[in-house]
């Protein structure tokens, strides 16, 4: 409903445009558990790998383009293991 697509999403972000509070992150629990098992990853990587995600949108960075997917990739695998 959120993001006017007819499929499940994985997290999702909302800025709050506010001084004292970035905005809120929720995350699909049933998503990253099925995520964890396709990446081969623990489900505790995957929830932390969605909520680092979830951080960047919460900064301004998306995903529409190639370049932009690429870059948020590589800013995710800072923080990832």
């Amino acid at each position: 409903m959120f993001r006017h697509k007819d499929s499940p999403t994985d997290v999702l972000s909302f800025n709050y445009d506010e001084s004292d509070l970035l905005g809120e992150i929720y995350i699909s629990l049933q998503r990253a558990r099925a995520q964890a098992e396709e990446y081969g990853v623990t489900y505790a990587n995957e929830v932390l790998r969605l909520f680092v995600h979830g951080m960047f949108h919460l900064l301004g960075f998306d995903h529409e383009t190639e370049a932009d997917t690429k870059r948020m990739r590589r800013k995710e695998g800072k923080y990832v293991q």
